[in-house]
C-alpha cells in the first residue's frame, strides 16, 4: 500500500515538473555561452595534443601485437573433459541458486499465523 502510494507521488512530480520546464527553451545568451565554452575546450585540447598523444599510443601498441605469434588452435576433433566438467558445474550451481530462489519466493509469500 504504502509504495504504491509512493509511486503514485513520484509519477505526479515527475509530471509536473516536466511540464513546468517543458514550455523554457535555450536562450541566445545561453547558446553563445555554449558555443563559447565548446570553443574553449576545443583550443585547449588543441593546444594539448592529447589526440595525437593517444593516435600514437594506439599505433605502438597495434606494432606490439602485429609482432606476436598467433596461437595455435585446437586439433579437430579434441574434446577437453575438464572443460566441460566446468560448465557442468556452472550450470549446476546456477540450476541450484535459482532453485533456492523460488523455494525462497514462495516460502516468504505463505500467510503466517499471528501467535
Amino acid at each position: 500500500m504504502f509504495s504504491k502510494l509512493i509511486a503514485t507521488a513520484a509519477a505526479i512530480l515527475m509530471l509536473a515538473v516536466g511540464t513546468a520546464t517543458a514550455g523554457t527553451g535555450p536562450t541566445a545568451r545561453g547558446l553563445r555561452a555554449d558555443g563559447l565554452r565548446w570553443q574553449g575546450l576545443a583550443d585547449q585540447y588543441g593546444r594539448l595534443q592529447g589526440l595525437k598523444a593517444d593516435g600514437l599510443r594506439w599505433q605502438a601498441m597495434g606494432r606490439f601485437y602485429a609482432k606476436q605469434q598467433p596461437a595455435t588452435a585446437a586439433t579437430r576433433g579434441s574434446f577437453h573433459w575438464s572443460d566441460a566438467g566446468v560448465g557442468l558445474g556452472a550450470g549446476l550451481a546456477v540450476a541450484a541458486i535459482g532453485g533456492a530462489a523460488i523455494v525462497f519466493a514462495r516460502r516468504s509469500r505463505r500467510p503466517k499465523l499471528a501467535l
